[in-house]
C-alpha cells in the first residue's frame, strides 16, 4: 500500500504540475494580451480622465480631455516625413483654431521639439507627454507623423500614421469644426 500512495502522490503532483503550466500559457496567451488591449484606444473610444502633457514653453502641466475637440499632431523633429508634412499640420491648426486646441505633441526632447513647433508649426501648443510610453502604447501610435483627433465629449474620433492628402485634412476638418 505505501508503494501505492506514493505513487498517488507523485501523480496528483505531476498533475498539478501541468495544470498549472496550462493555465500559466492560457494567461500568457489569452488573457494579458486581452488585458493590455483594453489599455489601449480605437477610434470611438473614451481618452482616460487626466491625460497629462508638459508644456514645452514654461513645464507646466495641460491635462485632456478638454471641452473642446483636440487635434493631436505627434512628432519627432528629425523625422522626414514629420517635416514635409508641417506645412499640412500648420494650416489645420490654424483652421481649427477658434474651435478647437492644436497641441503639437514631441516624442522627443524638450529643446529640439520646441524650436521645431514654433517655427513649423504655428498656432500650436508645443507639448511632450508626461508618460511618453504610456501616451504611445494607449493611442497605438507605431511611428510619427500621426494625426489624432479627440471630440469634444473626450472620444478618439481619428488616428492617422502618415501624411494627409487634401481630402484627408478636408476630413479632419469637418471632424474638429462638428
Amino acid at each position: 500500500m505505501r508503494r501505492s500512495a506514493r505513487w498517488n502522490v507523485a501523480l496528483n503532483m505531476g498533475t498539478a504540475v501541468v495544470a498549472l503550466a496550462a493555465a500559466g500559457t492560457v494567461v500568457n496567451d489569452r488573457l494579458v494580451p486581452a488585458w493590455r488591449d483594453r489599455q489601449r484606444l480605437d477610434p470611438g473610444d473614451r481618452v482616460p480622465a487626466h491625460l497629462a502633457f508638459e508644456r514645452l514653453a514654461d513645464g507646466k502641466t495641460l491635462l485632456l480631455p478638454s471641452d473642446r475637440p483636440v487635434l493631436l499632431l505627434v512628432f519627432r523633429s528629425t523625422c522626414p516625413a514629420c517635416q514635409r508634412i508641417a506645412p499640412s499640420w500648420a494650416g489645420l491648426a490654424e483652421a481649427v483654431r477658434d474651435r478647437a486646441w492644436a497641441l503639437a505633441v514631441a516624442l522627443e526632447e524638450p529643446e529640439p521639439a520646441l524650436a521645431y513647433a514654433l517655427s513649423r508649426l504655428p498656432g500650436t501648443i508645443p507639448v511632450r507627454p508626461v508618460s511618453k510610453g504610456s501616451f504611445v502604447d494607449l493611442f497605438r501610435i507605431p511611428a510619427v507623423p500621426t494625426t489624432l483627433v479627440i471630440d469634444g465629449a473626450g472620444r478618439l474620433r481619428l488616428r492617422r500614421v502618415g501624411p494627409l492628402g487634401a481630402a484627408e485634412q478636408e476630413g479632419i476638418r469637418s471632424l474638429v469644426m462638428d
